[in-house]
């Protein structure tokens, strides 16, 4: 869609906006974006704590072992 408008100096501006579905394709492509960076986010932290941290023994395992 072209809009015309009338500048301070006095000319005509033509001002071309986005067509409805180039509104659409930019609101998926930034929710989609979004939805990269949170779980890009997660897996850094996730990566961050397993490799801060020795892994706890299961309460299974210690009782299988104090049985023998």
């Amino acid at each position: 869609m072209i809009r015309v408008r009338q500048a301070q100096h006095g000319g005509l501006v033509f001002d071309s906006l986005p067509t409805r579905r180039q509104r659409t394709f930019r609101q998926r492509l930034a929710a989609v974006a979004v939805i990269a960076a949170v779980a890009v986010s997660a897996a850094v932290l996730q990566g961050f704590l397993a490799s801060s941290s020795p892994p706890a023994p299961s309460p299974a395992w210690s009782v299988l072992s104090t049985s023998q």
